[in-house]
């Protein structure tokens, strides 16, 4: 593969857009065959990035728990079609907001409706309960009391009925939890973590963790500039004691790329089976249609959704279809194609840039494709 090109790009994304590190690496059938790592660790620009960082994964969390879930399947313990109150039972019959005030809802939010994110939750931070529950426990809530604490709202939509995108792999993880009754930090650890010897994550970062993380930033569109903003900090973790499914992990470079080789691999790496291939095939498979495909091609245009991930669905979209991922608040993207055997994992540590989703991520897609492609 020529890497030129791709390079030149990283190179530039300081200049161009004010991200002031970044960090990429490409692998081939489970192999690094490309890693570049611009920029400085702190924001005083004293220590360069290293490929031993580590930053707030936030929503690229959700491949971790959706993969977590998915081995429950594989296990018969849960089903696709489960209704979320069969392990959370303050789930049950939960109403929906309309205009003429809450009604019934025409049936129950199942787990399917979790990964696809048509539940008709939200993710709505400021929710009374939970700004209740935070306070009166000292931050010390667990997840468990979080997530009934969601739920006191109701639903926004008829389950099934939209895409909104919301805290349902939060509540997946939650689910987690009671079907395997351990905590979904001593789940994912003995689950995927020790198997793929996966060593830098975690929900709960100690002080090492912090000496290890990159610098945060948060994004001055119109500047095109990153602001130092605080790297302790993760808006979705809401206290010590919860474990957010969606957005609560940190982690490095390679050790992502670990799990995402193994799908890549239909749910294998070095010897390890982590998922059956039917389910991988399963996870990759486009979920949306009608009103739920439009809602979602307002998030992501060119793609569809499956179990947790954007699912490339056409041809000559930059990416061959088939291609799978997720991307993260902070810039973190992720791109898995079993076609080319090819994975890719980037990391960024600014919030709030809509410009890594608009330009930067597809830009990095259609580069790393295209190498791909030239060397097929």
């Amino acid at each position: 593969m020529n890497f030129e090109k791709i390079g030149a790009y990283l190179d530039s994304l300081e200049k161009d857009w004010g991200i002031p590190a970044c960090d990429l690496s490409i692998h081939l059938h489970g192999k690094e065959v490309y890693r570049r790592i611009c920029g400085y660790k702190d924001s005083e620009k004293t220590e360069k990035a290293s490929r031993d960082d580590v930053y707030w994964l936030y929503s690229s969390s959700k491949l971790f728990t959706c993969t977590a879930a998915l081995q429950l399947l594989d296990r018969g313990v849960i089903a696709l079609e489960d209704p979320v109150s069969k392990y959370l039972p303050y789930f049950a019959n939960l109403p929906v907001q309309t205009p003429e005030g809450p009604k019934p809802p025409k049936r129950e939010v199942t787990l399917r409706d979790l990964f696809t994110m048509r539940s008709g939750l939200t993710y709505d931070l400021q929710n009374p309960w939970v700004l209740k529950t935070m306070r009166e426990s000292d931050g010390k809530a667990s997840t468990q009391e979080f997530l009934r604490a969601l739920t006191a709202r109701g639903l926004v939509f008829e389950p099934g009925e939209h895409f909104f995108y919301s805290l349902s792999h939060d509540v997946l993880g939650g689910v987690i939890e009671t079907a395997s009754g351990e905590k979904l930090s001593e789940y994912m650890r003995k689950n995927l973590f020790e198997p793929l010897a996966i060593e830098t994550f975690t929900f709960h970062p100690d002080q090492a963790t912090y000496d290890a993380m990159q610098d945060q930033y948060t994004y001055d569109p119109l500047l095109k500039k990153s602001i130092p903003y605080g790297k302790e900090y993760n808006m979705y973790a809401l206290g010590e004691n919860y474990e957010s499914g969606g957005a609560g992990l940190v982690g490095g470079v390679d050790d992502y790329l670990k799990l995402a080789d193994a799908l890549c691999n239909f749910g294998e790496k070095d010897g390890v089976r982590i998922l059956q291939p039917e389910t991988v095939e399963l996870l990759r498979q486009n979920q949306m249609s009608g009103g739920s495909l439009e809602d979602f091609h307002r998030m992501r245009y060119e793609y569809g959704y499956g179990l947790g991930v954007r699912v490339m669905t056409d041809e000559g979209r930059g990416a061959p279809v088939g291609e799978f991922g997720w991307d993260s608040a902070a810039g973190a993207w992720v791109t898995i194609s079993p076609e080319y055997g090819l994975t890719a994992f980037y990391a960024q540590h600014v919030i709030e840039c809509p410009d890594v989703y608009r330009v930067i991520h597809p830009t990095l897609r259609d580069l790393i494709y295209e190498a791909a492609k030239e060397q097929s």
